[in-house]
């Protein structure tokens, strides 16, 4: 996992958390008591300033070296945002966008930092990222996966930030990335076709079985598919 914050000396601080499977330890799931958040919390707690104070507390809490080391269970790994019900009500009325990308993993480090810093020039700020490290990618028509760096940001939904991630779209083609369809809900036809360059076969496999015209959606149609 990575935590991510931006102060005035680094624009971007990243944070790993790694972990091993115990074999010598017995299999544990522990059972969440998920908090509930009685309100939308919004603005109110949202923001540049209380994240990065934050994410300096969760470091400092969980900081992972060789003198402290702890054995937790699968469930507190990988899903710490589980111990609360209702998260998303913390983004207020409004919700939250996930853009989600892959790079190429030639040059993937400097795009990254470029990425970043164009993030945080915009002055904007993600509540969330989780990098991965992706292998080969696949002949599917449609599919993400390539050789390279996915990050996955969650932002709070704003008119800037809808700005921004199509700014980012078009760096994202310039470095020769995708943008995961999956979590999308901004990407236009042209970025969408430049992309992912097999998108007639996939057309030619609809019109094969009759789903052309029978099968849409908002994201199909804004793509250019239906």
């Amino acid at each position: 996992m990575g935590r991510y914050y931006s102060n005035r000396k680094k624009f971007w601080e990243i944070h790993f958390f790694l972990g091993n499977h115990a074999d010598d330890k017995e299999f544990i799931i522990e059972e969440f008591k998920p908090l509930n958040l009685p309100m939308k919390l919004g603005s109110l707690i949202i923001n540049k300033y209380t994240i990065n104070l934050f994410n300096k507390i969760y470091y400092k809490k969980n900081c992972i070296n060789n003198e402290n080391k702890s054995f937790i269970d699968i469930n507190n790994f990988f899903y710490p945002l589980d111990k609360i019900k209702n998260w998303n009500l913390v983004y207020g009325n409004r919700g939250f966008i996930q853009y989600q990308f892959v790079i190429p993993k030639e040059k993937s480090i400097f795009n990254l930092k470029k990425i970043l810093k164009t993030i945080n020039d915009n002055n904007e700020f993600s509540t969330l990222a989780v990098l991965k490290l992706l292998g080969k990618k696949n002949n599917n028509y449609l599919s993400f996966p390539i050789e390279g760096l996915t990050l996955a940001l969650d932002f709070k939904l704003s008119n800037s930030i809808l700005k921004l991630i199509k700014f980012l779209d078009e760096m994202i083609v310039d470095m020769n990335g995708k943008i995961y369809l999956a979590k999308d809900a901004l990407m236009t036809e042209d970025i969408f076709k430049k992309i992912y360059p097999k998108w007639r076969e996939f057309q030619n496999a609809r019109l094969k079985y009759l789903a052309i015209g029978k099968f849409s959606s908002t994201q199909s149609r804004r793509l250019g598919l239906s």
